[in-house]
């Protein structure tokens, strides 16, 4: 891929260039038009429906920055925008694209690029290029408003003086190509194709509705303690590069920040959650890892060797009890957690059914994988179609002559 790349930019002739945020973007003044006193209850939605169809940004750590969603008469909306994060906890600086129409709830802004075409593609490279420049230079305590963040500086592809779209909109879709083809190869060598469902899974999948319920508190379960962690600074502790995974009070790539070449302070097969952030922070980790402030670990305390199956119900059952209960005011601390209570099936009396638990799991990533094989097929065919088509009414692309 990096070869490609690199051809990729010969081909367009690229050097990069420093610009100005401000000088590229303007930020945009969107308001609320539903008149009275902002009712959040009925107001806005979670989740997404013929009412509530206009997705809002606020600060807001993943799911591309929308947490609610709004009725389009109540708020006013832009379209292919960049949406900043100025005041978040754990969310300030991240950027996100916003190719479809989108309003403004609070602590996020939207800014729109100055030159007239704009596509979903230059959004995809201009977030993440913008989110690099400002991300480490904000927080909670100093808030990325757009005051500030307009003064800061990217780095952009450039061809002849001008930034080169041409090339950006080509080095998207080769990264979009390379990685539908990693996803395929990934859904081959790890059998995930054989989405079809053993008589065990289906009967699972039917039985749910039948299944007897207990009631059990986490603490009877877990033991929950503080992760280890080496103490550093962000700035020393990322210094060094490597495989091992740090996982800390983010809400999304299933709580990892990034990659590190010390070792692990964490066994792995451990249900984790930030005791900063919501339910959203809540993840089973598979691999050994570096702890984080904050970040709490659960170890059994039953006499059950738990396993990846087991671990993802618990999770998911755990994230379903305390949602909406807990957030930055309201932390999710070690001793309200092990009161908390979560239902699990049942095969006698207040045994918990683990092996119903596995196979009914199995059975659901069967079930998603499946929409995800029939996607990533779709896909991949169409950009076939595409390469097919350009091999046959296009000629290679002429070498050009680079000036110094």
């Amino acid at each position: 891929m990096q070869n490609e790349l690199l051809a990729l930019e010969k081909k367009h002739c690229i050097g990069w260039r420093e610009y100005r945020i401000g000088d590229l973007f303007e930020k945009l003044d969107l308001k609320r038009l539903k008149e009275g006193i902002f009712d959040k209850q009925n107001e806005i939605s979670k989740i997404r429906n013929e009412e509530f169809d206009l997705p809002l940004v606020n600060a807001k750590n993943g799911d591309n920055g929308i947490m609610y969603y709004a009725r389009s008469s109540d708020y006013e909306s832009a379209e292919m925008t960049l949406d900043i994060v100025g005041d978040g906890a754990v969310s300030t600086g991240n950027v996100y694209p916003q190719p479809e129409r989108t309003g403004v709830l609070y602590n996020a802004y939207l800014v729109k690029p100055k030159w007239e075409i704009v596509t979903k593609n230059q959004l995809l490279f201009m977030a993440p290029t913008v989110e690099k420049s400002i991300k480490l230079k904000f927080g909670y305590e100093n808030k990325a408003g757009w005051e500030k963040v307009k003064f800061e500086k990217i780095t952009l592809p450039t061809a002849n003086n001008e930034i080169a779209f041409d090339y950006i909109e080509e080095f998207i879709a080769t990264l979009d190509a390379e990685r539908l083809a990693t996803l395929d190869a990934y859904l081959t060598t790890t059998n995930l194709k054989d989405y079809t469902l053993t008589s065990e899974e289906a009967q699972a999948l039917a039985d749910i509705d039948k299944v007897e319920w207990g009631e059990f508190k986490i603490g009877e379960l877990f033991e929950i303690k503080p992760t280890k962690n080496y103490g550093l600074t962000n700035q020393k502790l990322f210094e060094t590069k490597g495989e091992t995974p740090v996982v800390s009070n983010t809400s999304i790539n299933n709580g990892i920040t990034g990659y590190i070449g010390l070792e692990p302070t964490e066994k792995g097969n451990m249900i984790i959650f930030s005791d900063t952030t919501t339910d959203e922070g809540i993840f089973y980790q598979p691999n050994d890892f570096v702890g984080y402030s904050h970040v709490q670990g659960m170890h059994p305390k039953v006499e059950h060797s738990f396993e990846k199956f087991d671990y993802l119900y618990i999770a998911t059952a755990f994230k379903k009890a305390v949602r909406g209960k807990y957030n930055y005011g309201t932390k999710m601390n070690r001793e309200s957690i092990a009161k908390e209570k979560i239902q699990l099936p049942i095969k006698s009396a207040h045994t918990p059914d683990y092996a119903f638990m596995t196979t009914y799991i199995k059975a659901m990533q069967k079930v998603v994988i499946k929409n995800v094989v029939e996607w990533a097929d779709k896909r991949i065919a169409k950009t076939k179609e595409a390469v097919e088509k350009s091999t046959r009414h296009c000629e290679p692309f002429p070498l050009r002559h680079c000036e110094p």
